[in-house]
């Protein structure tokens, strides 16, 4: 289970906000939605669970003991996109799903934030959303000019080709910037 931040506006224009404990993004939505809602903003969470339960982030706790990854963003570093995009072309140019290449990528990652993204992308190309737009929901993590690339290779029905051009890029921009 995951915890979404949500916000809402109402029939009335009220805007409503929380968190909401649900399976996937589909079953967040459908929870705002019963409640009369039009959501605004859905963000995944924390995991709850056995997961969470073995990191020991409790919510209760103090600041100091939480562990720091849990408070402080984690930095997506070019090299880590570098490596997802490689991975991401090598498994799509094979068959795979998108939605299993990102499951398989988010539980591979050791970037929590870089897999989060991941699974957040993964429940959002679940629900029928295409990958480009879910990537186009972490602006943090995703550059403009990468989602639109995302876009033109699904659009054109070569989405491993332009991950792979995408890798490509990336790294390149890696070795410059070093």
């Amino acid at each position: 289970m995951v915890i979404f931040k949500y916000r809402a506006r109402s029939e009335s224009g009220e805007i409503n906000s929380g968190t909401r404990e649900a399976g996937s993004e589909g079953e967040a939505l459908s929870w705002i939605r019963s409640q009369g809602w039009s959501p605004i903003q859905l963000e995944a969470g924390s995991s709850t669970g056995v997961l969470a339960a073995t990191r020991g982030s409790d919510e209760n706790a103090p600041f100091w003991k939480k562990d720091l990854g849990d408070i402080l963003p984690q930095k997506v570093t070019m090299r880590d996109k570098s490596i997802v995009f490689k991975q991401m072309a090598t498994m799509i140019n094979s068959g795979i799903t998108v939605a299993a290449t990102l499951e398989l990528l988010a539980s591979q990652t050791e970037n929590k934030t870089l897999g989060a993204a991941l699974v957040g992308m993964r429940d959002a190309v679940g629900s029928g959303v295409t990958m480009a737009a879910a990537m186009a929901r972490y602006p943090k993590v995703f550059s403009n000019l990468e989602i639109a690339l995302t876009r033109a290779g699904e659009e054109g029905g070569v989405l491993d080709v332009c991950m792979t051009r995408l890798a490509v890029f990336v790294e390149s921009q890696y070795v410059l910037q070093k």
